[in-house]
C-alpha cells in the first residue's frame, strides 16, 4: 500500500518528456485522474528541452479541468518549491500546480498555449511532431497558430516523407529516423550524452550540436541551415555510411552477420582500424583517410564509389523533362500527319533520358560532395606544398639577404679600418706639424733677441762716433 503522502500529481508523463523531472519517478497508475479546478498550459518554446525540467503547467482555473497522473519517489522527493510550483493535498495525492504569479514569470522564458481539454494525451504527440519538423527544417518557425489548430499537420507530414523518406518503399518515421541519425552520429564517433533511444521519442533537438558539428567537418556548409538538420545533410550522412561499407567491401572486408546493421559495419571497422594499425573507436576521420588511401593503392577510385553509394532518391515526373511535339519540318506531306498523330500520343509523356540525366545529376553531386569532404588529404597536401614552396622562396631571399649583409658587413669592416688608417696618418701628420710649429716659433725668438742686440749694438756704436766726433770738435 503506498502512503498518499508521498503521493504526487501531474498532468506530464515520462513516456512524453524523458527529461521530466519525475525522472527518478514511479508512475502509480495508467489512468489518469481527471480533477476540476485546473486549466493547463503548454510551454512549447520548453519542449524537447533537456535543460528544463516540464514543459506543462497547470492552473488554478474554475470551469476546466486538467487530467493528472500519480506518481511515488522511492528516493526522495524534488524541490517543488524551487521549481515554482504549489501544492494541495487531496485524497488522490497532493497536486502539483503554478499560481498565476509564478506562470507570468516562466511565460517570459517561453510561449504558451492552451491545451484541448487540459488532456495532454490528446495532443502530445502532434504538439512533438510539429517540433521536429522545426528542428528538420520542415517549418521556418514554431509559430502559435500551428499549436492552436494543428489542421496543417497532414500536409506537414506528407512534405516531412517526400523528404527525407529514401524511396517509395523505404517510409521512414520520425522515431526510426531519430534512432537511425542517432546511429550514423555514434557511427562516426559524433556522441551525445543526452542521446536517447526509444521507439516513442524522436529528440530531434538533443541531435542538433553534433549534428552541425559532423555536417561542418565532413561536407559543405551548404548544407547546414539555422535549424542543423536538413534533408540534404541527411542524404550526406547516409551515402557516407553507405561509402565506407562499400569500400570496406572492396578491400576485403565483408560485414560480420548481426541484426543491427550499424553494429554490423562498426565490427568491420574495428577489424580494418586492427589490421592497419589504428586506435578502435568509431569511424573517425583518420579511419576514412586510411580507406580513401588503400583504395588508391590498390588502383580503385573513391569518387566512383562515391557516385554508387548515393543516396536513392525518387524523381518526380513533374520535374522530368517531356518528350514535346515531333519537329515537321523537311517532312513531306504524308509524314507529316504520320509525325503529327504520333506527337500527340507522346509529348505529354516523361522522356526517360530526363529521369536518367536527374539520377546523374544527383550521383555527381553526391559523389562531389562527398569527395570535397572525404579528400581533405590532397587539399591538405596541397595547401602544404604551396606553404612550403613559398617557405622556400622566402629562405632563399633570406639566403640571399643574408651574404648581401655579411657582404655588407666586410666592406663596411674595411671601411673602418681604412679610416682607422687615415687618421693614424692625419695624427702623425699633426704630431709633425705641431713639432714644425714649435722649431719654427724658437727659431723665431732668437731671431728676434738677435735683431733687437743688433739695433742696440747700432745706436752704442752711433752714439759713440758722435761723442769722438764732438771731442775732436772741442780739441780743435
Amino acid at each position: 500500500m503506498l502512503d498518499k503522502n508521498n503521493i504526487y500529481l501531474f498532468p506530464e508523463t515520462i513516456q512524453t518528456n524523458p527529461y521530466l523531472f519525475f525522472g527518478k519517478a514511479v508512475q502509480a497508475t495508467q489512468e489518469p485522474f481527471v480533477i476540476n479546478g485546473y486549466k493547463l498550459y503548454c510551454l512549447i518554446d520548453k519542449l524537447e528541452t533537456p535543460e528544463f525540467p516540464y514543459t506543462l503547467v497547470p492552473v488554478q482555473k474554475n470551469g476546466a479541468s486538467v487530467n493528472f497522473y500519480q506518481y511515488h519517489f522511492p528516493s526522495g522527493t524534488p524541490d517543488f518549491k524551487k521549481l515554482g510550483f504549489d501544492s494541495t493535498i487531496t485524497s488522490n495525492g497532493t497536486i502539483l500546480y503554478m499560481t498565476q504569479e509564478n506562470l507570468v514569470k516562466i511565460t517570459t522564458q517561453s510561449r504558451y498555449v492552451t491545451v484541448k481539454e487540459g488532456n495532454w494525451q490528446l495532443v502530445s504527440k502532434e504538439f512533438y511532431e510539429l517540433v521536429a519538423f522545426y528542428h528538420l527544417d520542415i517549418i521556418p518557425q514554431l509559430s502559435l497558430n500551428l499549436f492552436k489548430s494543428l489542421q496543417d499537420i497532414d500536409k506537414l507530414s506528407q512534405l516531412y516523407h517526400k523528404k527525407y523518406d529514401i524511396d517509395s518503399a523505404h517510409v521512414v518515421s520520425l522515431a526510426s529516423l531519430y534512432n537511425e541519425l542517432n546511429s550514423l552520429l555514434l557511427f562516426f564517433g559524433y556522441t551525445n550524452k543526452n542521446v536517447i533511444f526509444s521507439d516513442h521519442y524522436f529528440l530531434f533537438s538533443s541531435l542538433r550540436l553534433q549534428f552541425r558539428q559532423f555536417v561542418n567537418d565532413c561536407f559543405s556548409t551548404i548544407y547546414m541551415s539555422d535549424c542543423a538538420i536538413t534533408p540534404s545533410a541527411v542524404k550526406q550522412i547516409r551515402a557516407l555510411f553507405r561509402f565506407v561499407r562499400l569500400a570496406l567491401g572492396k578491400l576485403g572486408y565483408e560485414d560480420t552477420q548481426s541484426e543491427n546493421i550499424y553494429h554490423s559495419v562498426t565490427a568491420t571497422v574495428n577489424k580494418f582500424q586492427r589490421d592497419y594499425g589504428l586506435p578502435e573507436s568509431p569511424c573517425d576521420a583518420n579511419t576514412i583517410r586510411m580507406i580513401l588511401t588503400q583504395l588508391l593503392l590498390k588502383g580503385t577510385d573513391p569518387v566512383n564509389i562515391l557516385a554508387s553509394c548515393g543516396v536513392n532518391i525518387a524523381i518526380e515526373n513533374s520535374l522530368d523533362q517531356k518528350f514535346g511535339p515531333i519537329d515537321l519540318r523537311n517532312l513531306d506531306d504524308v509524314a507529316k500527319r504520320f509525325a503529327t498523330g504520333i506527337s500527340r500520343a507522346v509529348a505529354p509523356l516523361p522522356a526517360p533520358s530526363s529521369a536518367v540525366a536527374e539520377v546523374e545529376k544527383e550521383l555527381l553531386s553526391v559523389a562531389k560532395s562527398g569527395a570535397d569532404g572525404l579528400d581533405p588529404v590532397n587539399r591538405s597536401a596541397e595547401i602544404l606544398g604551396a606553404r612550403l614552396s613559398g617557405i622556400k622562396r622566402y629562405a632563399a631571399d633570406v639566403s640571399s639577404e643574408t651574404k648581401t649583409c655579411l657582404q655588407r658587413a666586410d666592406e663596411a669592416e674595411q671601411g673602418l679600418e681604412n679610416l682607422q688608417k687615415i687618421n693614424n696618418d692625419i695624427e702623425k701628420t699633426m704630431q709633425d706639424m705641431e713639432e714644425r710649429l714649435k722649431q719654427q716659433n724658437s727659431s723665431g725668438n732668437w731671431l728676434v733677441i738677435g735683431f733687437i742686440l743688433l739695433v742696440f749694438i747700432f745706436i752704442i756704436q752711433q752714439l759713440k762716433r758722435s761723442g769722438a766726433a764732438r771731442a775732436m770738435q772741442q780739441k780743435e
